[in-house]
């Protein structure tokens, strides 16, 4: 028990700090005050004694502070209202942490659910960053593309191309609906339009956002100090409603699998793209998952492209750090494309 808690606790520690690194200041004082009450052997300590697996690749604190979130949104926290009316960075963890074992204790049932399922963020300014690394599919193959999205939640990352997109010093697309991030370098040679003929997503749980709680659910993963990602959310759900985005829950594997190269159509690239999925995957399944998509790329022809597009995580000497990577057949070359903010506040291309 000490063992593994020595392990929760530095997975929040590390957390947090990836949190102010990043100027989310408040979400990482409530993971920081989580940390203060398992530490305490509060009630939070109980609930994630049998905790599996890594709790650091597993999000587990983000898993957590989600569901503190949910409670905040559903009323459900009196005691935190107020602080989370006001989720400024001059709250301390001690303001917090008191709180937590009476939220703890009389909504454990909630607690048990988050802790057992990954984050679903749907992240929807990720796509500032996917974007590039779909024009280079675009503009190399000169096609339409085929979309396969793995670990799609709610399939709002399907509607990216129903977006327009402020760089500050550029913009891509029309739409009314803008995604704004920050392009660190030279502006890049984005093809002015990129068309989309099919779009499929699957998860191993997917979102329906017609369903009320199934939408707060996706809410309470968005830091609270950050209302233009609610924002964006918001407007992305609307999109995918408007598309008739449906997402097919299954496992990624067996519908990559089952689909990948039984749907080609001639003219068009086949794009496999995730983000922020593979921290979730065993050695073994990210084998598979690059065995499947390596297979379909062994049979690609000029006239039948395939691309896969990640957008994922790495632990370096200085932490975490999130890069686009890219490899398109036939050929197989392989690019890193970018680094970017894990939310896609900015995208910075990599020197090639």
């Amino acid at each position: 028990m000490d063992a593994v808690r020595a392990d929760i606790l530095d997975a929040f520690r590390r957390q947090a700090a990836f949190c102010r690194d990043r100027d989310a200041h408040f979400t990482a004082t409530v993971i920081e005050a989580a940390a203060m009450s398992i530490e305490a052997g509060g009630g939070l300590a109980g609930l994630l004694a049998g905790f599996k697996g890594d709790p650091g690749r597993g999000a587990l604190a983000l898993r957590i502070a989600g569901a503190i979130h949910r409670l905040v949104l559903e009323g459900r926290a009196e005691a935190l209202g107020a602080i989370y009316a006001e989720p400024q960075e001059n709250w301390s963890a001690g303001d917090i942490a008191p709180a937590l074992n009476e939220l703890t204790e009389a909504n454990s049932a909630l607690f048990r659910d988050y802790i057992a399922r990954p984050p679903q963020t749907n992240e929807v300014r990720r796509a500032a960053v996917l974007l590039y690394g779909f024009s280079e599919i675009a503009a190399t193959f000169h096609s339409p593309l085929n979309l396969y999205e793995i670990g799609a939640s709610g399939g709002l990352l399907l509607a990216w191309d129903r977006f327009s997109y402020d760089y500050g010093a550029f913009r891509w697309g029309r739409a009314d609906a803008v995604i704004k991030s920050v392009w660190r370098g030279a502006p890049p040679e984005l093809i002015p339009a990129i068309e989309v003929r099919n779009r499929r997503g699957c998860d191993l749980e997917p979102l329906d956002f017609s369903d009320p709680q199934q939408r707060l659910r996706a809410r309470s993963y968005i830091w609270p100090e950050e209302p233009v990602r609610l924002a964006l959310f918001d407007q992305a759900v609307e999109k995918a409603k408007a598309l008739g985005v449906s997402v097919e829950k299954a496992d990624a594997l067996d519908w990559l699998e089952a689909n990948l190269e039984s749907n080609v159509s001639a003219g068009a690239a086949r794009v496999v793209y995730h983000s922020v999925f593979d921290v979730y995957l065993s050695e073994a399944q990210r084998k598979r998952l690059d065995d499947i998509i390596s297979a379909a790329g062994a049979k690609a022809r000029a006239e039948t492209p395939v691309a896969h597009l990640a957008f994922e995580i790495e632990e370096g000497p200085d932490g975490f750090e999130f890069f686009l990577d890219l490899q398109m057949w036939p050929g197989g070359e392989k690019k890193r494309l970018a680094k970017a903010h894990p939310h896609g506040a900015w995208v910075a291309p990599v020197d090639r």
